[in-house]
């Protein structure tokens, strides 16, 4: 349950302490305990007992008589009680350093010292957590009411902030891969207008290399003029996508917009014509270059067989290309991508449905955020309770130590007694020892009665 490592106190009289890790990296601290103290061997101290007994009986200093006689405490007795009141002097200033000390390791139990740092920067202290919960919740609550806003918006109870109406349904709802999601919606946006401008630019660049006769040196000049064109043909119909469909959703625009857009699609289709011409100019050209080569073949074969070279007939350009179709199929490229692309958007684009799911997600972030901080709140509260308890303890185990001390005395002058009986081997010593104890110990409560009183008496006059 718990993992424990003790520093001990050094020699100058510094803080022991006793640290136990325990679930999630809590760490509690006891500081100072009683066991740091340094007490007289029992092995030792028992042995000190029987040879002070021992030395009384040899000498004389004891007997029967003077055992019985004795009227306040024997020598031992009274030179152990002296070590214990000295052992018992010495707790309170230690006492006082573990008092000490425990306010030192609650103090950083408050600083969060006690608990495994958070990944994310949390504040440490109950002050910080509480300053950081308030503005994570305030975070928390905006996100929730933009998200209730957006979710309106798809409901249709309210407007876009442009005026307009998107009903719709939400993207994936009830995920948690957000940034998924997110990522494939931009992407299914971008594709539509993405695609024609790979397609267009690549055409029209290699229009406008062998409309202009261009090398593989010189390639600016096509390249400037497939930019410029398939911009046109596919971000003028993008726009107007768009446009139309504030529109059909109930946004009003004013005339001039209408008239701004008219002229865009109309120069969007001056331009596909234009390459569509330009097209079929390159392919008819090429068809008739192509033929007039087969042409001038068949009549150096025709020489070269003596025939006359009259009978091979001259070219003619519309019999080889006729330039009406191909016209029509290459305007229906350049421009159906643009038809396409506008429909696309008309139908398509509802720009809700992603703003419903950003604020999804930056709620569903906020509200982890918020059950992290929770959990760190009541970890670091916890902490410090726990911390609380264990100094509470400490301070009991100093107080015990007074008990301790007389027990351990009581028991060398019990040694000490059970050796004068044995060192005198005389019968009545032992029976001396009982009525020295008898009469000791109603002298002792006695004075115990008469402390009382008087501490009574005192109260009584104060």
């Amino acid at each position: 349950m718990f993992d424990r490592t003790r520093t001990p106190a050094p020699a100058d009289g510094g803080t022991d302490v006793t640290t136990e890790t325990g679930p999630q990296g809590t760490v509690v601290q006891l500081a100072n305990p009683p066991r740091r103290r340094a007490r007289l061997d029992p092995g030792q101290s028992q042995l000190r007992a029987q040879q002070a007994a021992e030395r009384a009986i040899s000498t004389g200093a004891l007997d029967d008589a003077g055992i019985e006689a004795t009227i306040g405490e024997l020598p031992y007795e009274a030179s152990r009680a002296a070590q214990a009141e000295v052992e018992k002097a010495a707790i309170a200033s230690e006492r006082a350093e573990a008092e000490a000390a425990a306010a030192t390791v609650l103090e950083a139990a408050r600083r969060g010292e006690h608990v495994a740092p958070e990944p994310h920067g949390a504040a440490k202290t109950a002050a910080g957590l509480a300053a950081e919960m308030a503005r994570t919740r305030a975070h928390a609550d905006r996100a929730r009411a933009a998200h209730d806003a957006a979710s309106r918006v798809l409901e249709g109870t309210e407007r876009m902030p442009d005026g307009t109406k998107r009903p719709g349904l939400p993207i994936a709802p009830g995920t948690e891969r957000f940034g998924w999601h997110i990522v494939a919606t931009i992407v299914a946006g971008v594709l539509p207008v993405l695609i024609p401008l790979i397609v267009e630019g690549s055409a029209v660049a290699g229009n406008m290399r062998a409309y202009l006769r261009a090398d593989d040196s010189d390639w600016m000049l096509p390249l400037v003029i497939a930019v410029i064109s398939v911009g046109i043909l596919t971000i003028v119909p993008y726009l107007i996508g768009i446009t139309i469909n504030k529109v059909v959703h109930g946004k009003s625009l004013p005339m001039w917009h209408g008239i701004v857009a008219g002229g865009a699609a109309l120069m969007w289709i001056a331009v596909g014509v234009t390459l569509a011409v330009v097209r079929v100019s390159v392919d008819r050209a090429e068809a008739i270059r192509v033929a007039e080569e087969n042409r001038l073949r068949s009549i150096e074969s025709a020489q070269a067989l003596g025939t006359a070279s009259a009978d091979v007939p001259p070219i003619d350009p519309n019999a080889v290309f006729e330039p009406i179709l191909p016209t029509i199929f290459w305007i229906a490229v350049f421009v159906g991508f643009g038809v396409a692309l506008v429909l696309w958007e008309v139908t398509f684009y509802n720009p809700a449905r992603l703003q419903e799911l950003r604020t999804r997600a930056v709620v569903h972030a906020a509200d982890g955020r918020v059950v992290d901080l929770v959990d760190r709140t009541a970890l670091l509260e916890g902490s410090i309770e726990l911390q609380r308890v264990v100094n509470m303890q400490s301070l009991r185990m100093w107080d015990a130590e007074h008990d301790a001390i007389d027990a351990a005395a009581a028991w060398d002058v019990a040694v000490h007694h059970g050796e004068l009986a044995l060192a005198a081997a005389d019968p009545a010593v032992p029976l001396a020892i009982e009525r020295h104890k008898a009469t000791l110990a109603a002298r002792r409560s006695a004075d115990a009665e008469r402390r009382a009183a008087d501490a009574e008496t005192a109260g009584g006059d104060a």
